[in-house]
C-alpha cells in the first residue's frame, strides 16, 4: 500500500505568498529611496511621500490592468515590472548619453532615446506574452527588486543614526584640537554696548578677482576699490581651505581644519553646521544667533536662536511640486516633458508644469537672496549684540540673473538639467550673478554701517571658488587654483588690520576675530588648501580622503603673517 502523504499547508501557503507578483511594486519604490538616500541630509523625508504613494498607485493600476487583459498575475507582473524599470531608467540613460554626447560634440535628441525606449517596451511585451512564465519567475523577480529596496533602506537608516548618535566624546577632541583650554582663559569682559555686531556673509562660489579677470574677462577692481573705500581689509591672495562648501564653512565656523574633526562628527558634519564653535562660544557672550534661510538644508541645518525667511512667494491655484519631485522627474521618462522644443517667451511653454515648477524655484531662490540682503540692516539698531549668518546661493548655479539684472527663466537650451548652463555661455552668465551680486552687497553694507550704533565685524566671504574649470575625477592644477581662490573681505569699526594678512584662509578668520574683540588667545593656523573627491561620491559611513594641494597640485601658502 502507498504510504500516505504528508500535507504541509503553511509551507504552500508561503510558497504562494512568496509567488504573488510584488516585484512590481518593490520596482517602484526603490528608485524613489535611492534617490533619497543619496539626498537624505539635504531634503525632508516628507517630500518623498507623494512620489511614493504616486508610483506605487500607478504600478498596482497597471497591474491590475495587465492582468484583466492576459488573465494571469505571472506575465501581468513581469510586463508592470518592464514598464516601470524602463520609466525609472530612461532619465539616467539620457542625462548620460547627454553628457557623453556634449564630450563628443554630438549633438542629442532625448526624443530619440524615448521613442527607442517606447519600441523596447513592445518588443519585450511581446516576447513575454508569447512565451510561458516558468512558476518561480515571480519568486525571483521579487527577491531581486527587494535587494534593491533594501540597499537604500540601509543607506537611508544608517545615515539618520550617524546623525542622532551621541557625540560628546568627540565633541572633547574637537575642543582639544581647537586650543580652547589655552585660548579662552584670557577672554576679556567686554560690556554690552561695546559687543561689536558679527555679519558673517558668505557667497556661494564667488571667485578671487584675478580669477574673474583671468578666466571670466571680468574686471572686479570697482567692487574692491569700493569694499576698501568703505574701510575694509581685502584678502588679496585667500583661498579657502576646502572646495565645498559644508567641508569649508565648519572649517571657518571651527576654528580648525575639517580634515581634524574626529570621524563620527566629521561623517555627521559633512552635512550641516550643528557642529559650530562660532555659535557656541558668541551665545556664551550675550550674543543672539540670527540665521538666513539660505534654501539649502547644508546650512540652514544649525542653531538659531531666530530664523529669517521670506514669506512664501507660490501663488494659490498653481501646480506644486517639490524640489525632490523636480529631481525626481529629470530620471524617469518625465524628463521630455522638459525637453518641448518651444522659446523661452512661448505661452505654450508657461502650461508645463516642471516648467512652471522650475520658473517658481528661481524666483523663490531670488526672493531668499533679496530678502537676506534686505533684513541683515534690520539688527545694526537692535539693542543686544547679534551674530547674523547669510548663505548667499549666488553666484553659484543656478544662475539667476542675466545681463542688468535681468530676471532668468528657464531655458530651452540649458541642457537636460535645468540648473546646469551650457559650457559656452557659463563664463558669460556667471559675470554677470557677480555683477548683481556686487551691487546688493556694497548696498547692505551702506545701510548696516549708516544704522549700525554698535561696533560691527563683518566678515564677507566664499566657501569656495567657481567650479566650472575643475574637473573632480581628473583634477589639475588649475582646477583646484581657480576653485580655492576666494573673495575675503574683512571689515572691523575700529580699523585694526594688524593681524590680517593677504593669503588669510577662513581657517584663522575667527580665530582673527575672537582674538582682537575678545581677547582670547588662539594661536594662527597654517593656512592649507586641501582637494577631495566631490562630497556626494563618498559613502556616508566614510571619511572622505583630504590631499594636501601643496604637496599634489603645488598650490602653497606662506606661513601667517610671513
Amino acid at each position: 500500500m502507498e504510504p500516505a502523504r504528508i500535507r504541509h499547508p503553511h509551507r504552500g501557503a508561503g510558497t504562494k505568498l512568496l509567488s504573488l507578483p510584488i516585484h512590481p511594486i518593490f520596482w517602484g519604490i526603490s528608485p524613489i529611496l535611492y534617490l533619497y538616500a543619496r539626498n537624505a541630509m539635504f531634503i525632508p523625508f516628507v517630500d518623498t511621500l507623494r512620489s511614493l504613494a504616486f508610483s506605487v498607485g500607478l504600478v498596482v493600476l497597471f497591474l491590475c490592468g495587465f492582468r484583466l487583459i492576459l488573465r494571469g498575475w505571472e506575465k501581468a507582473g513581469v510586463l508592470s515590472s518592464l514598464l516601470t524599470i524602463l520609466f525609472y531608467s530612461f532619465g539616467h540613460v539620457a542625462n548620460s548619453l547627454e553628457r557623453w554626447s556634449h564630450t563628443q560634440g554630438l549633438e542629442f535628441d532625448v526624443a530619440i532615446l524615448a521613442g527607442i525606449w517606447l519600441f523596447a517596451f513592445f518588443v519585450l511585451s511581446l516576447i513575454i506574452v508569447r512565451s510561458r512564465m516558468p512558476g518561480q519567475i515571480a519568486q525571483f523577480l521579487n527577491m531581486t527588486s527587494a535587494i534593491f529596496v533594501i540597499f537604500p533602506l540601509v543607506s537611508i537608516i544608517s545615515t539618520l543614526a550617524i546623525t542622532s548618535g551621541d557625540n560628546r566624546s568627540e565633541t572633547a577632541v574637537l575642543s582639544k584640537v581647537r586650543g580652547e583650554a589655552q585660548a579662552e582663559p584670557s577672554i576679556l569682559e567686554v560690556p554690552r554696548s561695546e559687543l561689536p555686531d558679527i555679519y558673517y556673509i558668505v557667497l556661494d562660489g564667488y571667485s578671487r578677482s584675478d580669477i574673474l579677470d583671468e578666466f571670466y574677462d571680468y574686471n572686479n577692481s570697482s567692487f574692491i576699490e569700493g569694499l576698501e573705500q568703505r574701510g575694509f581689509f581685502v584678502a588679496s591672495s585667500s583661498r579657502s581651505n576646502f572646495l565645498n562648501t559644508t567641508y569649508s564653512l565648519n572649517t571657518s565656523l571651527n576654528l580648525m581644519y575639517f580634515s581634524d574633526f574626529p570621524s563620527r562628527i566629521a561623517r555627521t558634519a559633512r552635512y550641516n553646521l550643528r557642529t559650530n564653535y562660532a555659535n557656541d562660544f558668541l551665545r556664551e557672550q550675550g550674543y543672539q544667533v540670527v540665521v538666513f534661510d539660505s534654501g539649502t538644508g547644508d546650512t540652514n541645518n544649525q542653531y538659531a536662536d531666530v530664523f529669517i525667511s521670506p514669506p512664501s512667494s507660490r501663488a494659490e491655484g498653481k501646480p506644486q511640486i517639490n524640489a525632490f519631485e523636480q529631481l525626481l522627474v529629470r530620471t524617469t521618462m518625465g524628463l521630455p516633458l522638459l525637453n518641448v522644443d518651444s522659446q523661452p517667451d512661448d505661452p505654450e511653454l508657461s502650461s508645463n508644469v516642471v516648467t512652471a515648477a522650475v520658473d517658481r524655484e528661481l524666483s523663490e531662490r531670488r526672493e531668499r537672496i533679496n530678502h537676506a540682503f534686505a533684513h541683515l540692516p534690520d539688527y545694526a539698531s537692535k539693542q543686544g549684540a547679534y551674530f547674523l549668518f547669510a548663505h548667499v546661493y549666488l553666484p553659484h548655479e543656478p544662475f539667476l540673473y542675466g545681463p542688468g539684472g535681468e530676471e532668468l527663466k528657464y531655458r530651452r537650451e540649458t541642457n537636460l538639467y535645468w540648473y546646469e548652463f551650457p559650457p559656452e555661455d557659463y563664463v558669460e552668465f556667471y559675470a554677470y550673478q557677480v555683477d548683481y551680486i556686487n551691487q546688493k552687497v556694497l548696498h547692505t553694507i551702506d545701510a548696516i554701517l549708516a544704522e549700525s550704533d554698535n561696533p560691527v565685524v563683518i566678515v564677507l566671504q566664499a566657501d569656495h571658488g567657481d567650479g566650472h574649470y575643475l574637473d573632480w575625477n581628473v583634477p589639475t592644477t588649475e582646477g583646484v587654483d581657480i576653485r580655492s581662490a576666494i573673495l575675503n573681505a574683512i571689515y572691523f569699526s575700529d580699523r585694526s588690520y594688524q593681524n590680517l594678512y593677504p593669503t588669510v584662509t577662513p581657517v584663522n578668520t575667527f580665530r582673527i576675530v575672537f582674538n582682537h574683540w575678545f581677547g582670547t588667545q588662539f594661536p594662527l593656523l597654517p593656512d592649507r588648501v586641501f582637494f577631495h573627491e566631490h562630497p556626494v561620491m563618498t559613502p556616508f559611513n566614510e571619511t572622505p580622503e583630504f590631499i594636501d594641494a601643496c604637496v599634489r597640485f603645488g598650490i602653497c601658502l606662506p606661513s601667517p603673517g610671513s
